[in-house]
């Protein structure tokens, strides 16, 4: 759910953003009209043809560099376009560029989604509900934001709308036009000068940071135009302040609004940039063997004590035998109480290892989650049983069973104790 999630919110926000900063300079009879219905509908129906050619055809890197550097070239002229906004000409070529981008990102997440959902089978499971389930909220977030900002754009001063585009198109400018430069240069269309080649890949290697960027610069316009917002009137025809009833509850509901669009703004770009940083810094990041404790035989034996245990914990040990080896196990407390002793390795994907995730462990191998009664069982990617007792609050391991097993002969000589 965190990847779709942050898939979605990565490739749709600015969109959203950029469509709330430049509308309200494209109502030039000075009603609020809303956007029409054509250009969402244009966008996301381009972004599907796109997709279905994107996975038709062979030369998808040409062809998503072509549409990186249209993008770049449409949206370059925008700030120019919101800073003359009275004239026809930068309201048709708003338009233009933003039916664009939004094509560009809707075809991206469309390909994202038909890519993710081969990999699941295509049935009422949790994974698959829940990864449809990000991109929904994902979808559900970028337009919320985008509503409330729109809200704050309408009441902002001109200047700080138009800085706003300005800042977010440099950002955008640069992320297409280095990505679709250098996928042309991938496919052998065009070369890359040795002077450019550094200044493209350093921008290439930062793209994740240009969305947070924009969503920095997103929350400040947010921020600013709403302490620099234009009050609502509060006098009546004749002058008064507030001379009835009914105008003093409309002045205080356009207040009201004015706060609910602020703070609905500001907490789902704050919901966004922490969900991103949630996956791009954790849920993203590969599992990893777990540390394990090294331990030395007594008498013949490894005594593990058992007392601190709580249920469904499980910990790592290692055992270097004299043959230079590095021998890891796991025991485990089950959710009744019962103790459980396994080798760190499975008889299908060898000594990879285990990592405790929720209630399950998980093979760093293949990924199969196991559940914990099943440790000490033979078949499937179950840990390799180790021969145990346990006496009171010990567990005892006799070292001849350790290294004498066929368990063992899975780990290579200088195996490391991971950190």
């Amino acid at each position: 759910m965190t990847e779709s999630l942050f898939e979605t919110v990565r490739y749709l926000f600015v969109v959203a953003v950029l469509a709330a900063l430049w509308w309200p300079d494209a109502e030039s009879d000075g009603r609020r009209a809303r956007f029409p219905r054509s250009i969402w509908l244009g966008g996301i129906g381009l972004g599907a043809v796109l997709t279905v050619a994107y996975l038709r055809l062979d030369a998808r890197t040409l062809g998503e560099a072509i549409v990186m550097l249209a993008v770049a070239a449409l949206v370059a002229p925008l700030p120019a376009a919101a800073w003359r906004a009275a004239r026809r000409w930068s309201r048709g070529l708003g338009l233009a560029a933003i039916v664009v981008l939004l094509a560009q990102r809707a075809g991206a997440v469309i390909s994202f989604v038909v890519y993710k959902s081969q990999d699941r089978v295509m049935v009422a499971s949790s994974e698959l509900l829940l990864f449809h389930a990000g991109v929904a909220l994902g979808i559900a977030l970028v337009a919320i934001a985008g509503a409330a900002l729109l809200g704050i754009a309408r009441d902002s001063e001109p200047w700080l709308r138009r800085s706003a585009i300005t800042g977010i198109v440099m950002l955008l400018f640069c992320e297409h036009l280095s990505w679709g430069y250098h996928a042309l240069a991938l496919s052998g269309w065009v070369s890359l000068p040795r002077a450019l080649f550094p200044v493209v890949v350093w921008i290439i290697n930062r793209i994740p940071y240009f969305g947070y960027a924009q969503a920095v610069l997103a929350a400040v316009f947010g921020a600013v135009g709403f302490l620099l917002r234009r009050r609502p009137g509060s006098a009546g025809s004749d002058g008064m302040l507030h001379p009835n009833p009914a105008s003093r509850r409309l002045y205080r509901w356009r207040v009201r609004k004015q706060w609910c669009h602020a703070v609905v703004f500001l907490v789902s770009v704050a919901a966004a940039t922490g969900a991103s940083l949630y996956y791009q810094l954790y849920a993203s990041q590969p599992l990893r063997q777990a540390a394990a404790e090294r331990l030395e035989a007594r008498a013949g034996s490894l005594v593990i004590s058992v007392a601190s245990y709580g249920p469904g914990e499980v910990r790592h040990y290692a055992y270097a035998p004299e043959d230079g080896r590095l021998i890891r196990f796991l025991v485990l407390k089950d959710e009744t109480g019962t103790m459980r002793a396994a080798y760190d390795a499975c008889r299908m994907c060898g000594a990879k290892g285990y990592v405790k995730q929720g209630k399950e462990l998980i093979c760093l191998a293949c990924g199969t989650a196991i559940h914990g009664p099943t440790v000490g069982r033979e078949g499937g990617c179950n840990p390799i049983p180790l021969k145990h007792v346990v006496e009171k609050e010990t567990l005892v391991i006799a070292v001849e069973d350790l290294t004498g097993h066929d368990g063992a002969r899975l780990f290579a000589r200088g195996g490391k104790v991971a950190s």
